[in-house]
């Protein structure tokens, strides 16, 4: 078993240990700490040892409030999906950028039931003119059409 070591008055990044606690459940050696921010926390003696502990959590939400601010983008910031499709920043958040053209001209949001198709298939393609506002189960029929098309198409070949 290794030899448990004093960690009294040790600093560990915003962490000063204080006293040593109860052991966990499983065994594990823990202490009682007290952060610069005036906060306390417990934690494993590994842990902090190792550099995965810290502060109390008061440095995450430090990071994750100036992570915030370096990604708020204005409304009409694009950006591009995995899967090849454009984003928009709206009012209402990121949109698909077909549907939020498709808004725009019609001036009001999509109706749950209601989608955008591409009518050359192109999505990158987001001009008004090649989109076309239709039901869930339009589009689906049609993308069923088009799909039945190219299969008779390679039967023939």
């Amino acid at each position: 078993m290794p030899k448990l070591r004093n960690l009294q008055g040790m600093k560990f990044g915003r962490l000063t240990a204080i006293y040593r606690d109860t052991n966990a459940k499983n065994g594990r050696v823990r202490w009682f700490c007290r952060c610069e921010c005036g906060g306390t926390k417990t934690a494993y003696a590994k842990t902090l040892l190792n550099g995965d502990t810290k502060s109390c959590g008061c440095l995450h939400t430090e990071n994750a409030m100036r992570n915030v601010k370096n990604n708020e983008k204005p409304i009409g910031y694009e950006r591009t999906k995995t899967n090849g499709r454009i984003e928009v920043k709206t009012a209402y958040g990121f949109r698909f950028k077909h549907d939020a053209v498709v808004e725009q001209f019609i001036g009001r949001k999509l109706l749950p039931n209601e989608c955008v198709h591409h009518i050359d298939g192109n999505f990158l393609n987001n001009d008004i003119s090649n989109l076309r506002l239709m039901g869930h189960g339009e589009h689906t029929t049609l993308h069923n059409k088009e799909r039945h098309q190219r299969r008779l198409e390679c039967q023939v070949a």
